[in-house]
């Protein structure tokens, strides 16, 4: 049997160990960081050896190439951002804590205003909320793909099973047994069909693994990661749906 990491990632030795409750896709990162700065979210700014210190500052303009935040109100704390240059953001979005390290290569005026300049953070603490209500989806019979990244003699491009249930924040399905899934793995190119022209495609780290009917099925449990804002909600309208549905039932 091929285990299914082998499949979907390169060698452990040449990636860096998945952690959930880190956003490291430069696409995600500038997704949160955008929506941090339509919204308005105050966000705090400190050093790691003053961390019950902070100065408000927030999100003026968000780019591939780097981050501008607003002038801190104290000259004090002003005056120490432009000295140190290294320090850390801290916000909630959605009361999720939202953190990330930050480092300063300038000031830009515009308008008589000042604003610091920052390089895009290569990760975000971002730990993904989990819904412990989850809808039982068996009597819907949705199919879930998990996509390869390429051809394996041994293995089909694409692997079919049926999803059991769905949360906000993870989701449960079974498969045949001839691939091996471990706990940790982190499946990519997963596709959830939701009809002819409507699927949702993600990410999902395993979470659980076990064997059921005299090991002729695994059942899977995983948990969402590195969702962008449209797919985090279009699998929230989903989930509303499903759960309708039942109560209809």
């Amino acid at each position: 049997m091929l285990l299914l990491k082998k499949i979907f990632h390169k060698e452990e030795t040449q990636s860096k160990p998945h952690n959930p409750h880190f956003l490291t896709e430069r696409e995600q990162i500038i997704d949160l960081l955008q929506a941090l700065q339509e919204e308005k979210v105050v966000i705090s700014l400190y050093f790691v050896d003053q961390p019950g210190t902070g100065y408000a500052s927030s999100i003026t303009k968000v780019w591939d190439g780097g981050v501008l935040l607003d002038r801190v109100c104290s000259e004090a704390g002003h005056a120490e951002l432009l000295q140190k240059k290294r320090f850390k953001a801290l916000a909630k979005y959605e009361e999720v804590s939202v953190t990330f390290d930050c480092f300063l290569t300038g000031i830009c005026k515009e308008n008589e205003s000042v604003q610091y300049k920052i390089v895009l953070p290569e990760k975000i603490y971002f730990p993904q909320k989990r819904t412990v209500f989850r809808v039982k989806t068996r009597l819907f019979k949705l199919p879930i793909h998990i996509k390869a990244e390429g051809g394996v003699d041994s293995v089909p491009d694409v692997v079919v099973g049926r999803v059991e249930d769905i949360s906000m924040g993870g989701i449960g399905f079974t498969l045949e047994p001839s691939i091996y899934v471990r706990k940790n793995d982190v499946l990519r190119f997963c596709v959830l069909r939701l009809g002819e022209d409507k699927h949702i495609n993600f990410d999902l780290e395993v979470r659980n693994v076990k064997t059921l009917r005299d090991g002729r099925l695994l059942r899977v449990g995983g948990r969402f990661v590195n969702l962008s804002r449209k797919t985090a909600k279009l699998i929230r309208s989903e989930v509303i749906r499903l759960e309708r549905m039942m109560k209809k039932d």
